[in-house]
């Protein structure tokens, strides 16, 4: 019996070798080229670095736009969540997800305001009007009077490209060749009457 106690002794270290550094065994059979009397020949390839550590999210969003100015108003917002009694950090989350959101409304109603045209002010009313929407045929007057008034603007504007506009904003869609009045453009019309905005007076 002890004749066969040290071999059975190996097999159970060697499986349990095994076990242990299978990945490391593994990945050096997947780099041999042949076994010789040297020893093992390994296939050449540079050695691999260390995996990059992934950047913290928040870090990387703080410090993608910092400043002073900015700073200084994130205290005053911070104040103001405190002033307001959110102290709840999830109510606080809530109200400033609002917050932005409306910032970013805000922000898309100054774009649109800053290049749209009184024509296309004058159709987005009309289309208020419209829940059913207007066809092409009855949409094409608002393009056609303002081309006439405004010859030199329009003289290289053509009707899709006019039309274009209002739907690249959202301001407009299309339904099988009828034009609805969007919830942006809605939206837009009333924040219009809402700060009083006047004009445009062109176009």
């Amino acid at each position: 019996m002890d004749a066969f106690a040290w071999p059975a002794v190996a097999l159970l270290l060697g499986f349990g070798f095994l076990l242990v550094f299978r990945k490391s065994i593994s990945s050096i059979l997947d780099r041999t080229k042949k076994v010789g009397k040297g020893g093992l020949e390994t296939f050449d390839s540079p050695q691999l670095p260390a995996p990059a550590e992934k950047p913290d999210p928040l870090a990387e969003f703080m410090g993608s736009y910092d400043n002073p100015l900015l700073r200084e108003q994130e205290d005053a917002i911070l104040e103001d969540l405190k002033d307001r009694g959110f102290a709840d950090p999830a109510a606080a989350q809530k109200a400033l997800v609002r917050s932005l959101a409306g910032t970013q409304i805000l922000l898309h109603f100054e774009n649109i305001s800053a290049s749209i045209w009184a024509s296309q002010i004058d159709l987005l009313m009309y289309l208020n009007s419209r829940p059913g929407g207007a066809t092409l045929s009855e949409v094409q007057p608002f393009y056609d009077n303002a081309r006439k008034q405004y010859s030199a603007a329009y003289q290289n504007y053509q009707f899709e490209p006019w039309l274009a506009f209002l739907e690249s904003f959202a301001l407009i869609e299309r339904r099988k060749g009828v034009i609805f009045l969007s919830k942006v453009g809605r939206e837009f019309l009333k924040w219009r009457i809402e700060v009083g905005r006047a004009g445009p007076f062109f176009g």
